[in-house]
């Protein structure tokens, strides 16, 4: 993800990126690091995976 466009994004945006580009890292990379990475606290994105989660469950 190019840092340009991870800074101007909203955290949902730059989550489900992160899901298409990087499909593996979120079962190989802990959260908290994840969470970094996206400029997000560790509680934002527990509740962005949460939301996305909700979203594939319900189609």
């Amino acid at each position: 993800m190019h840092e340009f466009r991870k800074h101007t994004m909203p955290a949902n945006e730059r989550y489900a990126l992160m899901q298409e580009e990087y499909p593996e890292l979120t079962k190989r990379v802990p959260d908290n690091q994840l969470a970094a990475w996206l400029g997000a606290v560790p509680a934002t994105f527990s509740r962005l995976k949460r939301a996305a989660s909700n979203r594939q469950k319900n189609g």
